[in-house]
């Protein structure tokens, strides 16, 4: 590879792994905010684990490209 070429991979995989850490901060923002508005005593495990399971799947996408 060219250094050129090398450049441009690094650049496009720190562009990558900037986008999915910023992804993953505003997905649990998001599910912080949902389980804080519920009220009440929605601090268990269920509770949290059934709040937490609909971002599994990018947050496991984004460990894989930052690894």
């Amino acid at each position: 590879m060219t250094q050129n070429t090398k450049k441009w991979v690094r650049r496009g995989h720190f562009a990558l792994v900037t986008v999915a850490l910023l992804v993953i901060a505003v997905c649990l923002m998001v599910q912080c905010v949902a389980i804080y508005r519920l009220g009440g005593n929605p601090f268990t495990r269920e509770s949290i684990a059934a709040h937490f399971a609909p971002i599994a799947l990018p947050i496991w996408i984004s460990v894989g490209v930052v690894a």
